[in-house]
Formats: C-alpha cells, structure tokens, sequence
C-alpha cells in the first residue's frame, strides 16, 4: 500500500523542529525540517541538487538553509539563492532548486501536505474532544514514540482493532468473560477522512500505581473510543471512573517495513511530570505487546479483499480499508468478499449504524 497524495500527514511533534535542521523519513524519502526567526516550519527536500549531500547537516541562516558541503543556500521556497563558488558575474541555474512541501501546525504535531495543488487545511482532523486538553486547561501532556518493525497501514488496522485486547494484552484488567465477545458494532464516520467506535466494558481491580487511582471508585467501568483519520492518524481514548487517558498517534511510515508511532499521551489526574514514566512504561507494553504479532503480518497488498478474511468484530478495519482505497483511487472491492458472509453485503459499516 503506498502513501495517499492531497492529504496531511503527521511526521513530527511541533516541540521537536527547531532552528537546527532535523532530517524526517517518509518511505524512504529524506525531507529537512527547521523553523525561521518567526517560528514558521519548513520543510525541504533534504537533498542538494548540487551533490546529493543532506541539507540537515547544515544550518539556518538568514532564515535560509545553507547546504554543509559547498555551501550553496536555499531560501525557504527551496529556491537555491546562493552559490559560493560562482564568480559573482554568474547566474544561478534555474534548476538549482530544492522541493518545498506545505506544513502546518496543528495538536502538537507538524502535518505536512504531499500532493500537487493548493494544501487544504480542512482537512487536517479537528479533535473537538481535546479542545481543553491540547489548550493545557484541565489535561496533562507528555510525548513517547515507538518503533515498529511493521508496515504503517497494519500498525493503523491495530490501533483499531477491536478484539485483541482480552488476547495480547491479558493483563490489562479487562474481565475475560465480558471483553471477548464484541457486540454489534456502531462505527462512528468522522467527516470524509476518518470513523470511531466506542466500547464499554467491566475491569477487575487494577495493578500498581492505578490501583490507587481507582480503588475509591467502587465497581469500575471502563469506556475506549478508537478512531483513526486518514492518512496516518489514530485516537485512543481511555476512560475509568472519572479518570480519562487519551492517546493521539501519528504513524509515520519509515519504510515499507519500518513505521515510528509518536504519541501525545493526554490525562487529566495527576498532572505531575514524575508519573510521566509510569504512563509512557503503560503505553510501551501495550505497543511491544503489538509488535510482536504485528510485526508477523505481511505488508497489505492492493487486493485486501483477497488477502485477508474480516468478520463483524473487524468493521473498523473494513471502514479503514474502504476510505484508503477511496482516496487512493482505487475500485472500491465488494463488501461480501471481504468480510465474512455474516455480513450484509449492501452494508457501509462506515456510515451505517449497525
């Protein structure tokens, strides 16, 4: 599956691009990050069309980027304004010019536009449901991120996935006789680019520091709300008593093999930085949990309607697949050859309450 052009796609946490180049990876290709004196992200192809050498390991002058090996310095239009050794008599080639990507900032993260045309924002995911928490009102934030050794749009099916907590995550709390069978699911769409479901679900008394968390709350229900936004984003949203925990992951795909999963973990107990390591040691057992059988799955081909068999407790990754081969341009397959005969195949489940 390769990577969906006109969309946004979250490669970095704002916090992370400064005034020093930083060099990102998208399936291979290299893009340089900094910000100018006015704070504004650019990015660049990050490298020079001189000699190849990575503009990352050069430095921002003039709001400008100055390649490290002869010198020559791109404006922030990718545009090459200067070349050293020239004799000041000679012009510039008109070809001596880098590729500049659209970015904007938005939920901490830097989203960058791949695709020919105008970038439109709109279509950057909104979160109105962490309106308060990203602003710092009420919520706590910490950063992590994870390395898969997984294709990105497997690790996105996962962080979805709905059925196998009560399997690979065994010690989580969940009461095994109530989280294995998964009712009828109501897949939530979230405008053209994204869809959420919502489970609830009963929890013995919990281990560790979450043992005190919860134990004044009595019989304890927990509630999660999965959603993913195309191209590279998904949601994870906890909730036990009146404790809430949230997740915003941006999957940024490496390679075809390789994708980083940088996460803002959000909660609104304990807003205290020692309990960071505790929260960010919770999410990376769950993830290392993942990857172990993630990282087994071969990377989805273009045919997923052959490839895979999905049944009912899989209408999350069937409403992902659907919406990625919408936007990929791609013939939308059948739903009956994709999902198990159970379903109706004249259903959406992306726009279909079930």
């Amino acid at each position: 599956m390769m990577l969906l052009n006109h969309l946004w796609h979250a490669i970095e946490f704002s916090a992370n691009v400064t005034c020093q180049p930083q060099k990102i990876t998208l399936m291979g290709k290299s893009i340089v990050l900094y910000r100018h004196d006015q704070g504004q992200v650019i990015a660049l192809d990050d490298r020079c069309v001189h000699r190849g050498a990575s503009l990352a390991l050069g430095w921002v002058e003039d709001n400008c980027l100055r390649c490290p090996y002869h010198g020559w310095k791109y404006g922030t239009d990718g545009r090459c304004l200067e070349i050293p050794a020239h004799a000041s008599e000679m012009s510039i080639p008109k070809r001596a010019r880098v590729t500049h990507y659209e970015v904007m900032e938005r939920h901490g993260f830097i989203w960058l536009w791949l695709g020919d045309g105008a970038a439109d924002p709109t279509l950057i995911p909104t979160l109105p449901q962490f309106a308060d928490a990203l602003s710092g009102s009420q919520w706590y934030g910490s950063r992590d991120q994870f390395r898969w050794n997984a294709h990105y749009s497997r690790v996105i099916e996962n962080n979805v996935d709905v059925s196998h907590p009560p399997f690979l995550h065994r010690r989580l709390g969940q009461r095994q006789d109530q989280a294995v069978q998964i009712p009828s699911l109501v897949v939530e769409p979230i405008g053209e680019l994204g869809a959420s479901v919502t489970l609830t679900a009963k929890m013995q008394k919990l281990q560790g520091p979450w043992q005190a968390l919860v134990s004044q709350q009595g019989e304890l229900g927990s509630k999660r709300r999965h959603a993913f936004y195309l191209p590279n984003f998904t949601t994870l949203e906890l909730s036990f008593g009146r404790f809430h925990l949230a997740f915003l992951m941006a999957h940024v795909p490496i390679a075809p093999d390789v994708t980083i999963t940088k996460s803002l973990i959000l909660r609104n107990f304990l807003k205290f930085s020692w309990l960071d390591p505790s929260i960010n040691q919770f999410g990376q057992k769950l993830l290392r949990e993942d990857e172990q059988v993630v990282k087994t799955q071969a990377a989805p081909s273009i045919q997923l309607d052959r490839q895979d068999l999905l049944v009912p407790s899989d209408a999350m990754i069937l409403a992902y697949r659907q919406l990625y081969r919408k936007y990929a341009g791609l013939d939308l397959p059948t739903v009956d050859s994709t999902v198990d005969s159970t379903v109706d195949p004249t259903v959406d489940p992306v726009v279909t309450k079930r």
